[in-house]
């Protein structure tokens, strides 16, 4: 038997060949010109300007030492007496800064403002009613929320009327060192007689300090209680008068001429105010208004030279 052996024979192998990656990308933007690099800027060394030298105030001149009559004046009972004008129209005329027949001078000015304070004293009728009921009094004075609910309340007054000094002085009749000679007498008499309140009560240090404080606060009301005060006073004994100005019912009527009546029969002029209070319980706002326009206008006719 003859073997034939039998052949394979391989196919060949088909391998597949990868182009190697170039070693440089041509960017697609080869063919666009280029701008030239910005140009380097170095740093800017930046030096603030000095700042301008604050204006030194200088500490105001002192006070010359002049002779003048202090306000606080004790009667026969050793008490301060009361003032019959004003604070500040009584400092005014104490004043030794002042010339001669300066008074006279600014009478214009003095009448205008009360007429002035009249308006006002009518038209804040509720508010002088709650500085006569204690208000000031009732504040604590190193707690700044009650201090400005109180300057809030005077406010309508004394935001349209400055005291004498400062309106003198903006009227260029007082400079400014007069001024301050006046706001020193005043100063000094609300001291005084607040030495005198706190001797009578017996006030510690702190109660004294913040009677000081409320009457220091105080004098800035000063003119339009003086008048208020004043002419309710005065109007005691001619109260059917100031009632003839009033518009109200009889009944109403009626009432205040009974208060009136009571108040003519008390003694001191603190009495006389406390017993017309009575007059809130039976007159409206609006009629008190009125008795106290006719009330001013009678205390001054009976000011007026005869």
């Amino acid at each position: 038997m003859v073997l034939v052996a039998s052949g394979v024979v391989a196919a060949p192998v088909l391998a597949q060949v990868v182009t190697p990656p170039p070693s440089q990308v041509t960017p697609i933007d080869w063919n666009i010109p280029k701008p030239p690099p910005a140009p380097e800027i170095p740093p800017v060394e930046f030096t603030p300007p000095p700042e301008p030298a604050r204006p030194v105030t200088p500490p105001p001149a002192k006070l010359p030492d002049l002779p003048y009559k202090a306000l606080a004046e004790k009667g026969p009972d050793g008490k301060i007496l009361p003032l019959s004008d004003p604070l500040h129209i009584a400092a005014t005329r104490r004043n030794p800064m002042l010339p001669e027949g300066y008074m006279d001078q600014i009478a214009p000015v003095l009448e205008e403002r009360q007429g002035r304070v009249d308006t006002l004293v009518v038209a804040n009728l509720d508010v002088v009613e709650k500085i006569e009921d204690g208000i000031f009094e009732s504040v604590d004075f190193n707690n700044r929320a009650t201090v400005r609910t109180l300057m809030d309340t005077i406010r309508p007054m004394t935001s349209a009327m400055k005291t004498l000094g400062e309106d003198l002085r903006e009227r260029g009749l007082m400079d400014q060192m007069q001024t301050r000679f006046n706001n020193k007498i005043v100063n000094e008499y609300v001291r005084a007689v607040n030495e005198e309140k706190a001797a009578s009560a017996a006030k510690d240090k702190v109660q004294s300090g913040q009677s000081l404080l409320m009457s220091l606060y105080k004098q800035n009301v000063d003119e339009f209680m003086f008048t208020y005060e004043k002419s309710m006073a005065h109007a005691c004994g001619r109260f059917g008068e100031v009632l003839s100005g009033v518009q109200a019912d009889e009944a109403a009527l009626s009432k205040a001429r009974e208060i009136g009546a009571q108040a003519a029969n008390a003694t001191t002029d603190a009495e006389k105010l406390a017993t017309l209070k009575g007059l809130r319980d039976v007159l409206t706002l609006d009629q008190r208004r009125q008795m106290v326009d006719k009330a001013i206008k009678l205390w001054h006719e009976s000011r007026k030279p005869q």
